[in-house]
């Protein structure tokens, strides 16, 4: 499952939902002040510090995480390969 961890003032993390929106990729988006409980906040700032350089969105593709770039590197390949077949 893919997974978005964002803020509802995040120019990036919106344009993230509307791009897996557009390509009709399945998601659960969580707003990390609003839908995060305090506990498993520290775990999330933790990653978004070590593994996406500090910044949002967090991407989480089956409990990996992905930056922006593979993301859209993904759709790319994926709408390549539907244009052929």
């Amino acid at each position: 499952m893919l997974y978005i961890i964002g803020r509802s003032n995040c120019k990036s993390c919106s344009e993230v939902k509307v791009t897996l929106q557009n390509n009709n990729i399945k998601f659960i988006y969580l707003d990390f002040d609003k839908d995060i409980e305090q506990d498993a906040k520290r775990d999330y700032a933790k990653m978004i510090r070590e593994e996406n350089n500090g910044h949002l969105p967090l991407i989480i593709n089956n409990g990996i995480v992905i930056h922006e770039d593979e993301l859209y590197a993904y759709i790319k390949e994926r709408n390549y390969k539907r244009e052929r077949d």
